[in-house]
C-alpha cells in the first residue's frame, strides 16, 4: 500500500515536472 502509494506520487512529480518545462520552453519559444 505505501509502496503504490510512493509511486503514484513519484509519476504524478514527474508528470508535473515534464510539464512545467514543456510549458516554460513553449513560453520561451513564443516570447
Amino acid at each position: 500500500m505505501i509502496l503504490s502509494n510512493y509511486v503514484c506520487s513519484t509519476v504524478l512529480i514527474t508528470l508535473i515536472d515534464h510539464s512545467f518545462f514543456f510549458f516554460l520552453s513553449l513560453i520561451f519559444f513564443f516570447f
